[in-house]
């Protein structure tokens, strides 16, 4: 499931129905997908197509099993040899793709606008947490495998093998610390949040390492190195591993974000659970590091025709503490409520003067305390 753009108050321990059911579906449409029949074909050559269908279902059922999402009964069990092999050899390419995707992002994300970079990183983790439920759903068909004593097991551990020591090196590569710094930027993104909060259990408690918190401390390190003076007498290199941004570039927020929205479809009985996507997510940090502001752009025009400000603590907890306190964005004012929220109405943020040129500036507690974008 695609949760890239899935607001964060939707998740929850255990998804809700609504993200079930589409969990559920995603795996209703990789077990139609016609290339599986290949597999039923005894001595057929396994085609692209039908290799890669066989990865579509091992992430979907692996998501199910991670989400900790039922599957009907009659629907219920482990891949069939084949098609696990066939997934092994897909996950093992998808590995040595990543590998090469995350050396080139650093000089993609610092080319891109901060939308275009949002999406390519936010792309890059769902990949990764593609290859993280695949092999949750290959290695449940390898233990099956053991149980039963299957003669198969020989020619199944080889692509599993492969699959294990491409898994292995990408995260020799992902730990590289400008990789590393780079990644941790996803903690930024709806992505990251949304697919650390619907993991069940025992995968909560165990989660890879990149949803382990990991991610989190090497972005707070990032930015606390930015808040340090470097002495000029640094060498032009290590000036720039002692203070790097992962992305290249410092972020400044325009309100052309604002525009464009598609306009709501009214949806009969319409629940929390169908409230619109994230177009993008706007965050600034205040002077001290101690607090965190996010504001979330919805890809929908918002039907009370406002704007959600959160005013978060570093590990994005409702910074309640901070309620009364006044805030201003673009000059316009608001008050932080009993849950950290401050609503702004996106009329008054679209009527700006500069249009949509307008840069989106953030004060908070007093006018002229200036909280910085970060991003």
């Amino acid at each position: 499931m695609n949760l890239t753009n899935v607001p964060k108050h939707l998740a929850e321990i255990k998804p809700p129905e609504a993200w079930a059911e589409a969990i559920r579906e995603e795996l209703f449409q990789a077990l139609a997908n016609k290339n599986l029949e290949l597999f039923e074909v005894p001595g057929a050559e396994v085609s692209p197509e039908a290799e890669a269908a066989a990865f579509e279902l091992a992430v979907a059922l692996g998501q199910c099993r991670v989400c900790g999402v039922e599957v009907p009964a009659d629907l219920d069990g482990t891949l069939p040899v084949p098609v696990a092999q066939a997934a092994c050899r897909v996950l093992a390419r998808t590995c040595e793709e990543l590998i090469e995707d995350i050396r080139g992002l650093p000089e993609e994300l610092g080319e891109a606008s901060p939308l275009e970079a949002d999406l390519l990183l936010g792309d890059f983790f769902e990949t990764l947490m593609q290859t993280y439920t695949a092999m949750n759903a290959t290695f449940e068909c390898y233990e099956r495998i053991l149980e039963e004593d299957d003669p198969a097991q020989s020619e199944f551990e080889k692509d599993l093998d492969r699959a294990v020591n491409a898994i292995r090196k990408l995260d020799d590569v992902l730990w590289e610390p400008d990789h590393l710094y780079v990644l941790s930027e996803v903690v930024n993104l709806p992505v990251y949040w949304n697919w650390k909060n619907v993991l069940a259990e025992p995968y909560r408690s165990a989660p890879p390492w990149w949803l382990d918190g990991t991610l989190e401390t090497v972005a707070r390190q990032v930015s606390e190195a930015f808040r340090q003076p470097i002495p000029t007498a640094v060498p032009a290199r290590d000036t720039e591993k002692a203070a790097v941004k992962p992305s290249g570039i410092v972020r400044d927020y325009t309100a052309a974000v604002l525009y464009d929205l598609r306009v709501p479809v009214v949806l009969a009985a319409a629940t929390v659970e169908d409230r619109p996507p994230i177009r993008q997510l706007l965050l600034w940090e205040s002077p001290d590091g101690k607090y965190l502001a996010r504001l979330s752009v919805p890809e929908v025009e918002p039907q009370d025709g406002s704007l959600v400000l959160e005013l978060l603590k570093p590990n994005y907890e409702p910074a309640k503490e901070l309620a009364g306190v006044s805030v201003w964005l673009s000059g316009i004012p608001a008050q932080v409520d009993d849950c950290g929220l401050a609503r702004f109405s996106l009329a008054d943020l679209r009527g700006l003067p500069g249009g949509r040129d307008a840069e989106l500036t953030l004060e908070v507690t007093d006018r002229g305390q200036v909280w910085s974008p970060k991003g």
